[in-house]
């Protein structure tokens, strides 16, 4: 992959019908320029805060239901 720039270059030349010569090859991609450390770091941190909301509801609402059945319990 090239850069957007760079592409830009090529197409400036050969839109002035300059001849330009390419070579291409196989290359690998580098996702770290895509993937900012702090987008990967906010999104953890949010997953793991919705994971901890979420285990404190369940037990909020099992101790709930616990309660419940047995105020029921003792009132029969």
């Amino acid at each position: 992959m090239i850069p957007e720039p760079k592409g830009r270059e090529i197409m400036a030349l050969l839109e002035k019908n300059i001849t330009v010569a390419m070579h291409i090859t196989i290359g690998t991609r580098n996702l770290q320029k895509y993937v900012s450390r702090t987008s990967v770091v906010f999104v953890s941190i949010s997953f793991i805060v919705l994971m901890i909301i979420s285990l404190a509801w369940l037990v909020f609402y099992y101790i709930q239901r616990f309660r419940y059945a047995n105020a029921r319990d003792r009132n029969q």
